[in-house]
């Protein structure tokens, strides 16, 4: 059987560690941790990727970057993975990979070197983002 993923080309609590204390960057995000609307930023080896949070308990978001995804479009983000395992489920963690499901398929991005989140919660991302579309919209 032929596998629907693609690979892209281009602490858990959600309270500060002591490197995040100390200014570094924070090597894992949990999305349970993720308030609703919160925006994240992750590089990979490349790509960068703007994750919309909608909702962090389900892993929903919205995800722009990289060659495929040009635009948001709606996706669960599955969690990191070393090769086809996956070791942190609606994480993105430093030195992994991350899943992301979208339209029914799987795309795997190139390893994670930096994640960070920017803002917080980011109502004013929300101005940013014309292209945004609706979770509940249907595509043709």
């Amino acid at each position: 059987m032929k596998s629907k993923t693609s690979h892209l080309e281009s602490d858990r609590s959600g309270a500060p560690t002591d490197s995040q204390a100390a200014g570094h960057a924070p090597t894992e995000v949990a999305l349970d941790s993720c308030s609703d609307f919160e925006w994240i930023v992750v590089r990979t080896k490349h790509s960068v990727y703007e994750i919309f949070v909608v909702c962090g308990k389900h892993g929903s978001a919205f995800v722009r970057g990289g060659r495929l995804f040009p635009t948001f479009r709606h996706a669960t983000v599955a969690g990191s993975m070393i090769g086809a395992v996956a070791v942190a489920l609606r994480s993105i963690v430093v030195g992994l990979h991350l899943e992301l499901r979208i339209d029914g398929k799987s795309f795997v991005t190139s390893r994670i070197q930096s994640v960070s989140r920017p803002g917080g919660r980011s109502f004013h991302f929300l101005s940013r983002c014309a292209d945004l579309p609706s979770a509940t919209s249907s595509r043709p």
